[in-house]
């Protein structure tokens, strides 16, 4: 199963119905809920197509970015150029 970050982009809080929907779509598990977003493992298109029925929200995969490194980074040849 993967793992899709389902975000409300509406200007308001989302609307209750969306929400209960969302979260009784078959075969998806809801791992997190916020406000305004839900992290949920899903393993069928049914929840695509359900975020792609109801306006102001969207779906992605999710994606890991790693945090950068705390070491500083020393740049070679600064030297020449000043």
């Amino acid at each position: 199963m993967k793992l899709f970050v389902v975000r409300y982009t509406g200007a308001n809080e989302p609307p209750p119905d969306d929400l209960r929907r969302l979260l009784h779509v078959p075969g998806t598990k809801v791992v997190d809920i916020s406000p305004r977003m839900l992290l949920v493992e899903a393993q069928t298109d049914a929840l695509t197509e359900l975020v792609n029925s109801i306006p102001y929200w969207t779906i992605a995969p999710e994606t890991f970015v790693p945090p950068p490194s705390p070491h500083r980074m020393v740049r070679r040849g600064l030297e020449s150029q000043q």
